[in-house]
């Protein structure tokens, strides 16, 4: 206002000021501002930033469906109620860890939804900082492994399946890698062998368990299987000689078979300790051998009686007498 001596109103005096740069930064900052959300919408991970309080300043689409919560009711709220877990409030709080020690945070976590739903993340905390290096707030990303975890899951428990049945089978199970290398080992391999796992696992399958007679035609048949995973033995089953711990050779009944994994061949062997088998083959050979002996004297024997009694037959009937012995039309005679 302008005012004369005796403070009497005469008129108002103005400065105009231009903010035309001043609307623009305004614009371009909301601009700037909206192609951001949209890119944090745009992100399959759930995104909020937090600040130094604890207070969420915003958020992305998919962090409030992985919350259970609509955005603009999440804003405000203390990122504990949002999406707790159960360090929060504690020295292992990946908010509390970033603030003390200024750097990202990397953890796996179980995060509370509002209804109470449990969800395992992968978590990753990044400081916001100022032009001064201050820590002004915090960028969380939040990534749903649920799907992983069942997964993860599920491959332990096929695990332990295969792992109860092969540990149950007669036979030992024994898998080899491109090396020659044992990697699998069941409990009947230790009985077969005399080796425990810890003691054969990493070890060469060949060197331990092939005498060394035939370790060079093994080499030549393993440079093929390790180049294209066949071989003279593959999908067939074999009788060879083994070597046991104690450095005892027994007779085994080998069936392989390969399997390619991560561009790698490994061979996966069924063996079974047959010597008590082949033992009894050979005492029933023995036994047949014998039997074929006797009978074969045995036949002779009754033949010879046969023609005996043929001659005797003869003579009484040269003497007019009867024949003393009935042959039958077999020719057993009796």
């Amino acid at each position: 206002p302008i005012l004369d001596d005796q403070g009497n109103l005469l008129g108002y005096r103005g400065v105009d000021k231009d903010i035309t740069e001043r609307k623009t930064v305004e614009e371009e900052l909301k601009k700037a501002y909206k192609e951001t959300e949209t890119l944090l919408d745009a992100a399959a991970d759930g995104i909020r930033i937090v600040n130094r309080d604890f207070t969420v300043r915003t958020l992305n689409s998919t962090m409030a469906k992985l919350a259970g919560i609509e955005k603009d009711k999440a804003v405000g709220m203390k990122c504990y109620e949002m999406f707790g877990a159960e360090v929060c409030g504690t020295e292992k709080c990946s908010m509390r860890r970033v603030l003390k020690e200024k750097k990202q945070i990397h953890t796996e976590t179980v995060r509370r939804r509002m209804d109470g739903k449990q969800i395992p993340c992968l978590h990753v905390a990044t400081p916001i900082k100022d032009a001064d290096g201050r820590i002004v707030g915090i960028i969380e990303d939040f990534r749903d492994i649920t799907e992983q975890k069942k997964i993860e899951q599920a491959l332990i428990e096929n695990e332990e399946k295969f792992r109860a049945i092969s540990d149950s089978a007669y036979d030992a199970i024994i898998m080899m890698d491109d090396n020659g290398n044992v990697s699998y080992w069941n409990k009947a391999a230790e009985k077969v062998f005399g080796y425990k796992a810890n003691e054969i696992l990493g070890k060469n399958l060949h060197y331990l368990f092939t005498p060394s007679k035939y370790q060079k035609e093994h080499e030549k048949g393993f440079t093929i299987f390790k180049k294209t995973g066949k071989g003279n033995a593959v999908g067939k089953t074999l009788e060879l000689t083994a070597l046991r711990k104690s450095g005892r050779e027994f007779i085994a009944e080998l069936s392989l078979s390969t399997v390619k994994l991560n561009d790698r061949w490994y061979a996966i062997g069924i063996v079974r300790d047959i010597s008590e088998r082949k033992a009894i083959e050979e005492e029933l050979k023995e036994k047949l051998k014998e039997l074929e002996t006797f009978y074969k004297v045995a036949v002779d024997r009754e033949l010879r009686m046969i023609e005996l009694k043929r001659e005797v037959n003869e003579l009484c009937k040269k003497c007019g007498e009867k024949p003393r012995y009935a042959i039958d039309k077999i020719g057993t005679g009796g």
